[in-house]
């Protein structure tokens, strides 16, 4: 049985997905599954997951209809084994002592764990994040998370909305499943996950590498998608009044702004 299962969203990658799935099988954590779910790709991806799951019997392949990032990571969380699930976007790449890194704080019971990590561009520029930090590892209950990351002070947060640069224990997952037609569908996932988390652990090492490619949908233009994706998380706030009110309304509206900025609006 696996430790960790990683679902990997697959969809028109073949210059990239071989370096993803490098980095996964030659991980020096061996006790993992790595679920692939080719999302209706119609270049070589399919069949490159193919390949790697003849050498590698860790390697699950699920074929599918297109139907989006939500629908291909759901697939992968219904069928997933492990006692922890972690997701990696297969246009990026982990360092390799990721997942034995994250998984020794199994140790101390942690539900989520998480990392920094390193944003590299098409010119292969990398972008590292504050490295100042002295302190190499921090704790969180479920509040102080979802106040690290909502927060009036959450430009110096340590959680990110993210879902790729963390671990989660599976049962965290049993009652709830990413949405579909929403955009950047992980920020309504991740304040669920925390709230339901009663210990999360955040590690001042940079494991994962965020693939920025240009055109990517995070500098797309605005389009009425955007003003929808704003009323959504309206909700995100009605439920963080109710269960966070040390959230106040300035940290919501700064948070919402900063989103609105994120698409030039």
């Amino acid at each position: 049985m696996p430790l960790i299962s990683i679902i990997v969203p697959v969809y028109n990658v073949e210059q990239y997905i071989r370096r993803c799935l490098d980095s996964l099988i030659n991980q020096t954590f061996k006790e993992i599954e790595i679920i692939l779910v080719d999302d209706g790709s119609t270049d070589s991806s399919g069949r490159i997951c193919d390949e790697y799951a003849k050498i590698d019997d860790r390697v699950k392949v699920i074929h599918k209809e297109n139907g989006g990032l939500s629908d291909a990571r759901n697939k992968g969380i219904d069928i997933a084994q492990g006692e922890y699930i972690g997701f990696v976007d297969s246009d990026d790449f982990v360092s390799l002592d990721m997942f034995q890194y994250m998984y020794s704080y199994n140790d101390i019971k942690a539900d989520i764990v998480s990392c920094e990590y390193k944003k590299i561009y098409d010119n292969n520029k990398i972008n590292t994040r504050d490295k100042s930090k002295k302190i190499n590892v921090k704790e969180f209950n479920n509040i102080e998370a979802l106040e690290n990351y909502f927060g009036e002070y959450s430009d110096k947060r340590e959680i990110q909305v993210v879902v790729w640069n963390k671990i989660y224990k599976k049962e965290l997952f049993e009652d709830i499943r990413f949405p579909f037609g929403k955009l950047y569908e992980d920020g309504y996932v991740t304040y669920k996950l925390l709230y339901k988390a009663k210990k999360i652990i955040h590690l001042y090492e940079e494991l994962y590498y965020y693939f920025q490619r240009e055109g990517s949908l995070i500098r797309s233009e605005f389009s009425l998608n955007v003003l929808k994706s704003y009323d959504d998380r309206r909700e995100i706030f009605r439920f963080l009044y109710d269960k966070v009110p040390s959230i106040n309304s300035k940290s919501a509206q700064l948070y919402i702004n900063k989103y609105l900025a994120l698409y030039k609006i």
